[in-house]
């Protein structure tokens, strides 16, 4: 009997052994908290998704396309021969050219300084009356040859050279109006300028004959800013430097 009774003990004190070991083994797998991957691992997969690859580089090629403001750079004795061309040729269909300026004196005192000169024109007389310093008013008749000046003659209209022609007219007994400033600059300067206006028209695929007016600033060199169709359109000149 107490053989049966050890036999009996010991085989109850095994399934409670096992029963708890199941017990817990069933209450850890089935925890929400431990079944969840960690946060972390998570977290990077996300931020993986939000910044693919792919699109990093599609953004590469965007910025090889965007437009490089460049700089006109040609050499001057190119630019001077091809304006030749248009001096010798037929300069009255050339489109004209607009100068602005950041103010008449800054504008006079470089323009001198590169070979140009100012006359004065008697409209009611229909003469030259000689070469006149903006600055001072004066006149000085002389016989220019014009062999080495422009023969585009650009009348000035300008609030310091109104100021010269109101002088000279009470000098005169004339009125302001009877006259005119012409300003002529060097013949190989204009045929620069010209072999300019003819590169860029390149650049931005126009003929000369499509071209109404051109727009230009002069500051020590002259740099086009706008190109003013017969059409109607503008085109803006996004390029640095000048002549």
């Amino acid at each position: 009997m107490k053989k049966w009774a050890t036999i009996l003990l010991t085989l109850l004190l095994s399934l409670s052994i096992h029963h708890f070991i199941f017990l817990g083994l069933y209450r850890r797998s089935s925890d929400p908290k431990e079944s969840e991957p960690p946060k972390e691992q998570i977290a990077k997969l996300r931020i993986k998704e939000t910044i693919p690859d792919h699109r990093k580089e599609k953004g590469k090629p965007r910025l090889s396309k965007q437009p490089v403001k460049s700089r006109f750079k040609l050499p001057e004795n190119v630019l001077v021969s091809s304006g030749m061309k248009v001096l010798k040729g037929d300069l009255g269909s050339f489109p004209a050219l607009s100068i602005h300026y950041p103010s008449p004196r800054r504008y006079f005192a470089q323009i001198y300084s590169i070979g140009a000169k100012t006359l004065i024109f008697d409209k009611t007389l229909d003469k030259l009356l000689g070469e006149i310093d903006v600055f001072s008013s004066k006149i000085t008749p002389t016989e220019l040859s014009f062999k080495n000046l422009s023969p585009v003659k650009r009348v000035v209209e300008d609030g310091m050279v109104d100021e010269v022609k109101v002088k000279i007219a009470s000098q005169n007994g004339a009125l302001p109006s009877d006259y005119e400033i012409w300003l002529l600059i060097p013949r190989d300067l204009e045929a620069k300028w010209l072999g300019y206006q003819l590169e860029i028209f390149k650049l931005y695929d126009v003929k000369s004959h499509q071209v109404a007016q051109v727009d230009s600033y002069f500051d020590g060199k002259l740099k086009i800013r706008k190109i003013r169709l017969k059409s109607g359109r503008t085109i803006i000149v996004d390029l640095s430097g000048g002549v």
